[in-house]
C-alpha cells in the first residue's frame, strides 16, 4: 500500500521553550532533572542537548500549562549564577506527519525550504521516521501551516 509522503500538518500554540546554558555535564543531571519534572506530572516534548565551550547546553519544550511546575523544579535545583536561563513563551510547534516520510528522501529539505521561503526562523527541531516538528515564533504559525499545506498538497485531499 502506498502512503502519502505527508498526510497532515499539526500544531501546538501552547508551547514554551526553556534554554539552559551551561548545566552540569553528564547524564546524572539530566536524569535527576527530568525525573523531578516527571514526578510533578510535567510532560516534555522536544529535548536538545549539546556541548560548547561553556559546558552542556539544554533546551526543551513544555506546555504553557506546565511552565509554573517547570520553574519550581528549576528553582529547587539551584543551578548556579553562571547558568543562563531563557524562557520563550511566544512560540508554537508546527509538525508534518506521514508514514510515507520513511521511504521518501527530501521531506526535511522541503519542510525547511518552505520555512526559509516564508522567512520563519526555527528555535528547536525534532524528527522521527514519520514526523518533523519545529518550534517557531507563534506569530508565524498560521503562515507556516498554510505554506506547508500548500507544499505537500494537503488542501486538495
Amino acid at each position: 500500500m502506498e502512503y502519502p509522503v505527508v498526510s497532515g500538518v499539526t500544531h501546538d500554540a501552547a508551547t514554551v521553550v526553556i534554554k539552559l546554558n551551561p548545566v552540569p555535564r553528564g547524564t546524572d543531571f539530566l536524569a535527576q532533572f527530568f525525573s523531578r519534572l516527571a514526578e510533578k506530572g510535567v510532560t516534555i516534548d522536544i529535548i536538545t542537548q549539546s556541548e560548547n565551550e561553556q559546558g552542556q547546553q539544554l533546551a526543551f519544550s513544555v506546555t504553557h500549562e506546565d511552565l509554573t511546575l517547570t520553574d519550581q523544579v528549576l528553582n529547587e535545583l539551584k543551578l548556579g549564577e553562571d547558568t543562563e536561563r531563557i524562557t520563550m513563551e511566544d512560540v508554537a510547534k508546527i509538525s508534518i506527519v506521514g508514514v510515507g516520510m520513511r521511504t521518501h528522501p527530501g521531506v526535511a529539505s522541503r519542510f525547511f525550504n518552505v520555512l526559509a521561503r516564508e522567512n520563519i526562523d526555527v528555535h528547536l527541531v525534532t524528527t522521527s521516521e514519520i514526523k518533523i516538528s519545529a518550534v517557531i515564533d507563534r506569530g508565524n504559525l498560521e503562515k507556516a501551516a498554510v505554506a506547508l499545506h500548500r507544499e505537500f498538497e494537503l488542501d486538495q485531499k
